[in-house]
């Protein structure tokens, strides 16, 4: 394995945040680790208070479809949103409840036109007041059919 692939490997830097949604500072921020091909499955927990989120880095640099699932246990509600640090509101949600949610959001070329590639973040936000844990899975298949490269720390 080369340093480039096992960089896609890694988990990324996490920068401090400012949710996009609701102004909360965010507690438990945690990087996207991606693997090959551009997907990545990340562990989440959430305390039981609704707002509570955490937040990964989503490094964008092509449009495509990014599809981001969420499962837990139980009849707890979640969502996720898809933002860009530093700008109000958000560009795609999806909330979910018995165990999951799929979001799933044909990027347009003018988000990618407006923004950096380190501004995108994926969050799993509580809608209820039960904790809950699971797993966030982040798939990205760029538009011109490439691979993982559009996806990179």
């Amino acid at each position: 394995m080369n340093t480039r692939t096992s960089s896609l490997l890694a988990v990324l830097v996490v920068l401090p945040l400012l949710a996009a949604c609701g102004g909360n500072a965010i507690k438990d921020a945690r990087p996207v680790a991606v693997a090959t091909p551009a997907s990545a499955v990340n562990p989440f927990k959430l305390p039981g208070q609704p707002g509570a989120r955490q937040v990964f880095a989503l490094p964008l640099s092509d449009t495509g479809r990014l599809e981001a699932r969420a499962t837990w246990e139980g009849t707890r509600r979640l969502a996720i949103i898809v933002y860009r640090q530093g700008v109000a509101g958000y560009y795609a949600r999806q909330e979910g409840a018995d165990g999951q949610a799929t979001l799933d959001w044909l990027i347009p070329p003018e988000a990618i036109q407006e923004s950096q590639t380190h501004d995108w973040r994926v969050a799993v936000v509580n809608l209820d007041r039960e904790p809950a844990q699971g797993r966030l899975t982040i798939a990205f298949q760029p538009s011109n059919g490439g691979n993982s490269a559009s996806i990179k720390p």
